[in-house]
């Protein structure tokens, strides 16, 4: 066997059927062309195994040309024909694609009714194999071999987490080339040293590499490249260029390239006759090289054997009657969260016929100069920021006039099957009553629900679906609980997550409004409690040495809750605070603001007071309210608001965030009032939730 003799390796056995008809050296290319004939199917992992392996050894370029003669082996056995196609398959998809490599298990391929059947089990992969033209390619496949069977894509959605399992893996392959940077390299695939390597990885080499000159090749995704992508062709913008000369005399160009999927370095090690006219940031260029993991620099990069300039790419025009008008943009001024600066924008916005465009950048206005010098009589420019808000309204109790530190509480925890009262369960009930600052009595119940339990919430709270059967609905366990309830204040930490799914609970189930009064252990210890990290139930737990046993379990969480809101009373009793009805404007100052969760919010100017107060919130953002970004308090923007339009900006806003807690329509209505306008963002803007 012909690659036998090369190797001094015997173990690539589905090779020994290939001979090797003729060899045609392309001195000039570097390339060695074989032409050879196979009576059976070779596992590809095998032959990029070994083209690869002997384009190192050789420092040739290899281009196999196969003919398959499989009568034989497809009328004598045909399911082990069956088998090697599938494999192939299964490889090649691999190979295509870096997220069907990752979702390989949720994939399935059977051979029916004399056609190969490929099923995936959500829409997010089928659209992945639809995007890559698997059928079309995998049909190449079936010719070569001289086979008629079709190639046929069927969605099967069977798993209900199969669409959240893709887009994890979607998410995963968009950070991938981030991660390996942060990391200087150590994310980039483990070199490969034998044939069963070939066979596990998801990340493959190309195996026919052309010439170095070839522009022809397919064009890769940069987002795409890794160490074993070999020779590349990429197209892309040139965000930087840096030229230097090494002690040798040579002079090293290493150029940043961008084809907006990701970013990577290319160095070339320029001739004595290389004319580097043109090459310069901002122009447009096609480089034909070698990907692979630079010692130097402990990054993966591109070592350049050609390039050249292009044209920039055909741009998208914009044919609306209405154009828009952006007013969410962040620049490259925006910490980690832009790239261009304003002027690029700007000229795209200018040849789209927009009429006007917003600077929104992250709690910053360094951008406003560069924009300025954007305006024109055809182009305004609308000034503005997107700043991090914080509502600095005290919320430690709420309703709870004419109650004392020794009244009827009732102190309850509740586990669910996720965040949103809207559309999740409650399947625990934990609660303790206290009076006088004692506890008197207890209740605890598990809630039925028709459906199973997620996953994660099994793996928290230790609750299976079995300790749920045969257990009370929610319409009798919620009445018993109520009762339980009586008048007492109710007493949770972190009370608007627990109280907002019995409110909701109790709208929908037993068809009233209900509006207990609330104390926060949560925001009672922001104020009493300092030298803690944090303020979570099992920080202050273990600070204070209360019990908690099995955390994230309703009842176990009620009873240290109690503990811990006895201890704030006792604190309360000791500083003479004995109304509790008076905590939010007594312990006002005692809370750390700045400390306190954020969101975002959309700034825009109106007119010179609107920036003159842009101005003066920045200046307290950074000077008076900065921790770890530049806080804005809702009171100073409610005082500097003249001139000024406000917006609920993303998902990390406050209205949106609010949505997503399943905030009743009365507090959304509430949240709403405060700002001019909701920002409705495109859905592939929050994919990622």
């Amino acid at each position: 066997m012909f690659f036998n003799n090369i190797l001094k390796t015997d173990e690539h056995k589905s090779l020994n059927d290939l001979s090797i008809e003729k060899i045609e050296v392309i001195k000039s290319q570097n390339i060695v062309r074989f032409y050879a004939v196979s009576s059976s199917i070779i596992d590809f992992y095998e032959l990029d195994y070994v083209t690869d392996k002997i384009q190192k050894q050789y420092n040739v370029n290899i281009e196999l040309n196969i003919d398959y003669d499989l009568y034989d082996t497809y009328t004598n056995n045909n399911k082990l024909f069956i088998e090697k196609v599938i494999n192939n398959f299964f490889y090649c998809m691999k190979k295509y694609s870096a997220v069907l490599s990752k979702a390989a298990e949720s994939l399935k391929i059977e051979f029916r009714n004399d056609e190969f059947v490929i099923k995936a089990n959500n829409t997010l992969l089928m659209n992945e194999l639809e995007n890559n033209n698997i059928e079309k390619k995998l049909t190449n496949i079936l010719k070569n071999y001289k086979c008629s069977h079709n190639i046929k894509l069927v969605l099967d959605e069977t798993d209900s987490e199969a669409a959240i399992t893709a887009q994890q893996i979607l998410d995963e392959e968009l950070k991938k080339s981030m991660e390996i940077i942060k990391s200087n390299g150590s994310t980039v695939a483990e070199k490969r040293t034998n044939t069963e390597a070939y066979k596990k990885t998801g990340n493959f080499s190309r195996r026919r590499k052309k010439s170095e000159t070839d522009f022809s090749i397919p064009l890769s995704k940069i987002s795409e490249i890794t160490t074993d992508s070999g020779i590349v062709n990429i197209k892309g913008k040139i965000i930087n260029l840096d030229k230097r000369e090494l002690k040798t005399g040579t002079v090293l160009m290493v150029i940043t390239v961008t084809d907006l999927t990701d970013s990577i370095s290319c160095k070339y090690f320029c001739p004595k006759d290389f004319e580097d006219d043109g090459f310069e940031k901002g122009k447009y260029i096609q480089i034909v090289g070698n990907a692979e993991n630079d010692d130097y620099e402990k990054q993966l990069i591109v070592k350049i054997n050609g390039m050249q300039l292009i044209e920039e790419e055909p741009s998208k025009i914009d044919n609306s009657k209405e154009k828009r008008v952006e007013l969410h943009l962040h620049t490259g001024m925006s910490s980690m969260d832009g790239i261009n600066g304003f002027k690029e924008y700007a000229r795209k916005a200018k040849l789209w016929g927009h009429k006007a465009m917003a600077i929104t950048d992250h709690g910053v206005v360094q951008g406003f100069p560069e924009a300025m010098e954007c305006a024109d009589e055809n182009f305004k420019v609308i000034y503005g920021m997107e700043g991090y808000l914080i509502n600095d309204t005290v919320n430690i109790v709420h309703k709870c006039d004419n109650l004392n530190i020794d009244s009827e509480f009732v102190v309850f925890d509740i586990e669910t099957t996720g965040l949103n009262p809207r559309t999740d369960d409650i399947i625990e009930i934990g609660a303790v009553k206290v009076v006088n600052r004692k506890v008197v009595d207890s209740f605890s119940t598990f809630v039925h629900i028709n459906r199973n339990l997620p996953a994660k919430i099994i793996e928290l709270t230790s609750i299976t679906d079995d300790m749920l059967q045969g257990q009370p609905e929610i319409t009798s366990a919620l009445p018993e609980f109520l009762n339980f309830v009586g008048d007492s204040a109710l007493v949770a930490h972190n009370a608007s997550f627990d109280v907002s799914f019995i409110k909701n609970k109790v709208l929908v189930n037993l068809n009233e409004l209900y509006d207990p009064s609330v104390l926060d252990t949560l925001e009672l210890s922001k104020a009493l409690i300092k030298d803690v990290k944090n303020h979570r139930l099992n920080t202050l737990t273990k600070k204070l040495g209360i019990k908690l046993e099995n955390h994230h379990r309703a009842i176990d969480d009620a009873n240290a809750t109690a503990q811990l809101f006895i201890y704030l009373m006792n604190i309360l009793n000791d500083r003479n605070l004995y109304e509790i009805g008076n905590l939010n404007e007594n312990l006002k100052e005692e809370i750390d603001l700045v400390k306190q969760f954020s969101y975002h919010v959309n700034i825009l100017v109106k007119n010179y007071t609107g920036l003159k107060n842009l101005y003066n919130l920045v200046s307290q953002s950074h000077i008076q309210y900065f921790y770890k970004k530049p806080r804005i308090l809702k009171s100073n923007l409610k005082l500097l608001r003249e001139g000024l339009i406000i917006g609920t900006a993303c998902e990390s806003g406050e209205l949106y965030s609010a949505v997503l807690n399943g905030a009743s329509d009365e507090k959304l209505e509430e949240i709403a009032a405060f700002y001019d306008f909701l920002e409705i963002q495109p859905l592939q803007n929050n994919m990622f939730l």
